[in-house]
């Protein structure tokens, strides 16, 4: 939402969605990483997984070579094109954009910043039950 893709008229509607999606997400990444006791690498290993899933197969944008076509970012599609890989349908540079994007803003960086608010004690610790 941060990043203007949607109108300020949709936040209600795509809070409702998009919350569960991202912030579940997060919390099951962080809860893994900590029960297993493997810290940020796992994390990150975690998180471009879920990467991978919710580009891949949730909102197909790694496979569908249309999907920037009707946004402002449709002129990113020609860069795109460069690193497409045809036999396996899919653009080096989106995947790493896509998958980058999902590591470091969906799921590393709201771990990162509510750890930073808790004391130091319960950042290593697990937070369900």
């Amino acid at each position: 939402m941060l990043l203007g893709g949607f109108v300020v008229t949709d936040y209600p509607l795509v809070l409702i969605f998009l919350s569960p999606l991202y912030g579940g997400a997060a919390l099951l990444v962080r809860e893994t990483a900590r029960r297993t006791g493997g810290g940020w690498p796992a994390i990150v290993l975690l998180a471009a997984a879920f990467g991978v899933v919710q580009a891949g197969l949730v909102d197909q944008s790694l496979f569908n070579t249309g999907f920037l076509d009707d946004t402002e970012c449709a002129e990113f599609d020609s860069a795109a094109a460069q690193t497409r890989v045809p036999v396996l349908g899919f653009s080096v540079g989106q995947a790493f954009d896509y998958v980058g994007n999902h590591v470091a803003l969906s799921i590393c960086a709201p771990i990162a910043i509510v750890e930073s608010l808790v004391s130091p004690h319960r950042r290593q610790q697990p937070w369900l039950r």
